[in-house]
């Protein structure tokens, strides 16, 4: 999943760039990834993992408070939206992530 939002951030990037030469075009997008946090939290959080390092006991606890307070990403759509009412119902999570 991460992989797949990685390579459509640079797509996108890459379509917002104009015409120049593409060494220009790489440096800018290279730039824009650079300053895009969606592409580096997940890097410095591979960084972190890989380096051994333990967490905080302050900083753990607070990443596992802010864990609990998301919501799952993916919902059933019929589950959400019922056209015969044409009212949003209680939703029915088919993924956490």
């Amino acid at each position: 999943m991460c992989v797949l939002f990685t390579v459509a951030v640079v797509l996108v990037e890459v379509g917002l760039q104009r015409a120049g030469s593409p060494l220009r075009v790489l440096g800018r997008v290279t730039l824009a990834l650079a300053k895009n946090p969606l592409v580096v939290a997940p890097l410095l959080g591979g960084v972190w993992n890989l380096s051994g390092l333990l967490q905080p006991v302050a900083m753990a606890r607070f990443l596992e408070l802010l864990g609990d307070a998301t919501v799952p990403v993916r919902w059933s759509r019929s589950a959400c939206f019922s056209p015969s009412r044409n009212r949003l119902h209680r939703a029915v999570p088919l993924a956490w992530c």
